[in-house]
Order: structure tokens, then C-alpha cells, then sequence
């Protein structure tokens, strides 16, 4: 399902940025998809075992998608606003691209669910060009694909709050490894 926007009429340097959103929006409504349609069948299925007949069966899909609920509301809100913030962040790209290629940036990993990769590249300071370049948190680069939880957070809002979940993230990752991944509560 390529997404088709022409970028021919842009500069070169802000083709990049916008080829990682639209290829990162793909990713998404791919799996986004994917999701819907187990749903559907999940759906489906039940109805089925629950021994509602094949036309009512019918009717009801069809409600339910040409009103937007059942299994088609999750797949309607995400579906929109995965193409609001891309079509957003396109229309951003040429206006904010050139401040924004030198500002720093750092990874943050929530190590909750997280891949090696993000545990590897947790604390790390770039230029939001380097990132772009190395790769955006969802943009499908790590091992977790576009189910990445972290965040780059600008370098001018490191607050003392942030700088100190940022330690006790990299506290709990290390515990992680020490521990060779068993979780222990703490008291």
C-alpha cells in the first residue's frame, strides 16, 4: 500500500525527512490493518458461534463499517490519525527542517517492552540529521519495528525531572542485564 505523494517540488534536503514519515505512516497502516482484520475475523467468528445466520451476519459488517464502529473504529481513528500527523509533519518539513537538522537530541527508552537495539541507543545525543539518518524511534529500524515506545527528546528540555528518569531507566536496564532479564519487585 505505497503511499504516492509527489516530493518532486520540494528541495532535495527536505526529501528525506518527509520519505522517512511517509515510509514510517506505511509501516503503520500496514499493521494497522493487520490488526483490524483479526478483529474482523475474531468478530465475525463469534457471531457465527453465537449462531447469528449469514444475512444478519452480512448486514451487521456492513453497518458497522459504513458507521464506523465494531471492529472498523479502531481501524477509522488510527487510519485518520496516522494520515493527519504524517500529512502535519510533511507540511512541517520544508518550514522547521533547517532549524531543526542541528538541534541535539537523546533517545529515551521506557525499558518496558524494549528491544535491545532501544536499550543500546538509550541516553544517546545526536543531531536530529544524525537521527534521521541512523533512524527514528518507530520508524522501523530497531528489532521492535513500529511498536517502539522511546522518544528523542530535544536537548533544551532535559529538565532535572527528565535527567532523572532517564537514570532510573538506565538503573532498571542494568538490573535487567545483571539479572540476565528475570523481574524482581521491589519493596
Amino acid at each position: 500500500m505505497p503511499v504516492n505523494i509527489k516530493l518532486t517540488e520540494y528541495e532535495d534536503k527536505y526529501v528525506k525527512e518527509m520519505e522517512i514519515w511517509i515510509k514510517s505512516l506505511e509501516v503503520s497502516l500496514k499493521n494497522n490493518t493487520k490488526k483490524t482484520m483479526l478483529t474482523f475475523e475474531e468478530w465475525i467468528d463469534k457471531m457465527m458461534i453465537a449462531g447469528v445466520e449469514d444475512r444478519e451476519i452480512e448486514r451487521r459488517v456492513k453497518q458497522a463499517f459504513m458507521q464506523g464502529n465494531g471492529p472498523f473504529a479502531t481501524f477509522k481513528n488510527t487510519f485518520l490519525r496516522r494520515i493527519t500527523g504524517t500529512m502535519n509533519m510533511i507540511e512541517r518539513v520544508p518550514r522547521d527542517v533547517d532549524k531543526e537538522l542541528q538541534k541535539k537530541y537523546t533517545w529515551i527508552t521506557m525499558f518496558s517492552n524494549s528491544c535491545e537495539d532501544c536499550e543500546a541507543l538509550h541516553g544517546e545525543t545526536r543531531t536530529w540529521s544524525e537521527w534521521l539518518d541512523l533512524g527514528l524511534p518507530g520508524s522501523g529500524h530497531t528489532q521492535c519495528q513500529d511498536n517502539c515506545n522511546c522518544e528523542l527528546v530535544e536537548e533544551a528540555e532535559m529538565g532535572p525531572d527528565l535527567l532523572r528518569a532517564i537514570d532510573l531507566a538506565e538503573e532498571r536496564r542494568k538490573e535487567i542485564v545483571e539479572t540476565g532479564g528475570a523481574v524482581h519487585t521491589r519493596r
